[in-house]
This record gives structure tokens, C-alpha cells and sequence, in this order.
């Protein structure tokens, strides 16, 4: 892993890959009053002061999936690998971003949140799995 100007770590290539492909999937899905959360999570996405934080919770997410042997991961999971300085709504703009490329699919399970600071402890958390596929069919059809 390389280090920003800030000090701040970046991910490796194919993370780095995956951090563009969910901005430019942001940069391209249509705002919608019907939708806010999802367009608040893109606006977030693409506000370029938010660049290290969305590297760094694609960093983590992923690299906490990979580390699984279903590749499953949530949020409890990856709350405490998170850098300190990473903005707390940049995480669900994070996370609807992958999920929204594909990249992070809602396997049906949930568990209770471990989340003492967000006042969410006890509350019900999606179970994700990772699945790159979609980051290679958009490569792909990107080299055509």
C-alpha cells in the first residue's frame, strides 16, 4: 500500500480500480428526488475532498470480505479496521456505492450492530458479499 501526500494510506492498484469504478458508476447514476439516499451517497462519492475517505473504506471493506471464507463481511466487521479520521457518512455512501455496482450483494442475512458511538448498538446490519464480477465485466467492456 503507497501513502498520499496527506499521509493518509491508498490502496493497491486493483483497489484503486475498484475506487474509481464506484465513483464513475456514482458520477453516472441519475439523481433522484424518489431515491435521496442514494443521491446523497453519490454527491458524497464524487465530492473530491472525500477521495482518501472513500479509499480507505473500499480499502478496508474489501479487504475484510477477502479475508472471509465465504468472502461475507458487515459493518461490524469492518468498523474497528476503519482509519480514524475517515467521516462517518462517507462509510454508507461507501457501501451503497459498492452495492449499487454490484460489488457488495445483500446476502439476506443481518446481525445485531456492535455500534456503541452511532447509536445503533443492537440494531440489525446487512451481511454483504463481496463479488468482484461486475468490477471485471465493467473493465472489459471499457476496453471495447
Amino acid at each position: 500500500m503507497s501513502t498520499s501526500k496527506a499521509g493518509r494510506s491508498r490502496p493497491h492498484e486493483g483497489l484503486a480500480d475498484l475506487v474509481a469504478e464506484v465513483v464513475r458508476s456514482a458520477a453516472s447514476a441519475p439523481l433522484s428526488p424518489a431515491d435521496p439516499i442514494a443521491s446523497v451517497s453519490a454527491l458524497l462519492l464524487l465530492d473530491p475532498r472525500n477521495q482518501d475517505h472513500l479509499n480507505a473504506n473500499v480499502t478496508v471493506i474489501v479487504c475484510d470480505a477477502l479475508s472471509h471464507p465465504a468472502r461475507e463481511t458487515n459493518a461490524n466487521r469492518w468498523r474497528n479496521l476503519r482509519p480514524t479520521w475517515v467521516r462517518p457518512p462517507t462509510v454508507g455512501a461507501t457501501t451503497n456505492g459498492l452495492t449499487r455496482l454490484g460489488v457488495l450483494r445483500p446476502t439476506g442475512k443481518y446481525v445485531p450492530s456492535t455500534d456503541r458511538h452511532g447509536k445503533n448498538l443492537g440494531k440489525l446490519v446487512p451481511v454483504y458479499r463481496l463479488d468482484l464480477k461486475p468490477l471485471a465485466d465493467n473493465t472489459k467492456q471499457a476496453k471495447r
